[in-house]
């Protein structure tokens, strides 16, 4: 997959493999990442899908953009509606050397997998994130859905910042995780 600003498409339907990737920007409603099966890859085979970020600081996936408004400015005008459904987002990257509380565990400092910036209705499902400082990132990201969400080897799991009012979170399942779920009012 190309890094940069995701256009034409809004539906990317991937098969069995590994696709690795830099920055994904996200710059419009309604794109969804449909995946084969969101969990592990295992070692005999490639079996699901994996996307596999390579990139520097920043997010693996990232909603829209700050704006410079204040964190609580209550705008909700980012973008929303973004699915992703049956895919192990895995941190890749040569940055993911910070250690966790747990031996052996590491994940890179700087990088989100998920950042919503004012958007919301991010719907999360069958789906595996990995070795991010946060698995999802949001400020007023509102009316998500998570459902059979597994994150590993993440500083802080799940972020929901300022305004970040309703989420729905069905079957979470964490591992490795210094926190599971951090909410900022």
């Amino acid at each position: 997959i190309d890094s940069g600003v995701l256009t034409g498409r809004r539906t990317l339907i991937f098969g069995d493999g590994t696709y690795p990737h830099g920055e994904l920007i996200i710059p419009s409603n309604g794109f969804k990442f449909i995946g084969r099966w969101g969990g592990r890859p295992t070692l005999d085979k490639e079996a699901g899908t994996r996307l596999s970020y390579t990139g520097g600081v920043g997010s693996a996936i990232k909603l829209g953009a700050d704006d410079g408004s204040a964190w609580d400015a209550s705008l909700y005008d980012g973008v929303s509606n973004f699915t992703m459904q049956g895919v192990n987002l895995h941190n890749g990257s040569s940055l993911r050397t910070d250690p966790l509380n747990c031996t052996g565990s590491f994940y890179a400092a700087g990088v989100n997998g998920i950042t919503d910036w004012r958007g919301g209705r991010v719907h999360i499902k069958d789906s595996f994130i990995e070795g991010f400082e946060y698995s999802f990132w949001g400020i007023n990201s509102d009316l998500n859905n998570f459902n059979e969400l597994t994150q590993a080897y993440t500083k802080y799991g799940c972020y929901f910042g300022p305004r970040s009012d309703q989420a729905v979170i069905t079957s979470l399942y964490s591992f490795y995780c210094d926190s599971v779920l951090v909410v900022d009012k």
